[in-house]
């Protein structure tokens, strides 16, 4: 049904993504990362309401009945909640307890889609898309955070809205692998001189001041 669903003819496009958000939202862990990746192929296949569709995705794999099932799993062997505590839709993504499976689906549909987004530059990523990844970013792992950064490298996102990403991120605690550092770096890079420039950014007011701020141990 998923491999239907991906090919189906674009008249079909309101039912298509019906089937495949509610596929995504009720398969097994043998289906799940394909449900993710179909979900993200037909946010470019669709090509309308692209934001709307993604914020709805996005909402899906929080609240998806495995990975639901999976927290709940998880949270009983390792004693993290008490026997008798109710799990908010939004706990699986915002425990870190969610593990390696939770990480997987989010690194398979984002994925797909950053792939998808890298491919057709002559658009735009939507504002919105970068606002709703901004609101699970830190519940990511390492390599789903590394795809994020690297959306705000792409051309035509206003330098302000980099900065304010860049800003939220770097007082954040990284993540143990790191692998979002090269990114970071690369983005950081991009956007200092012009923050130096303005005299009125929290990496200082002249170019020796980065350079001289103390470096955590993590």
């Amino acid at each position: 049904m998923l491999v239907a669903a991906n090919s189906a003819p674009k008249r079909h496009s309101k039912t298509v993504w019906k089937v495949a958000v509610r596929l995504l939202a009720t398969v097994n862990q043998e289906l799940i990362n394909k449900a993710a990746e179909t979900v993200a192929e037909l946010l470019f296949r669709l090509d309308d309401e692209r934001s709307r569709r993604f914020q709805e995705a996005v909402n899906t794999i929080k609240n998806c009945d495995y990975l639901r099932q999976d927290l709940r799993t998880q949270t009983k062997e390792t004693g993290f909640f008490y026997e008798n505590t109710s799990l908010s839709p939004s706990d699986s993504v915002k425990n870190p307890v969610s593990g390696p499976i939770n990480h997987q689906v989010w690194g398979k549909f984002l994925a797909v889609y950053c792939d998808r987004a890298g491919k057709t530059p002559e658009q735009t990523i939507d504002l919105e898309i970068l606002s709703c990844l901004n609101d699970i970013y830190f519940t990511l792992g390492s390599k789903a955070r590394s795809l994020i950064v690297g959306l705000y490298l792409a051309p035509g996102i206003p330098e302000t809205v980099k900065q304010e990403f860049l800003t939220a991120i770097i007082f954040q605690t990284p993540s143990p692998s790191f692998f979002e550092g090269e990114n970071a770096t690369r983005l950081f890079q991009q956007l200092l001189p012009n923050l130096i420039i303005s005299q009125n950014s929290v990496f200082g007011q002249s170019w020796f001041e980065p350079l001289h701020a103390p470096i955590h141990r993590e």
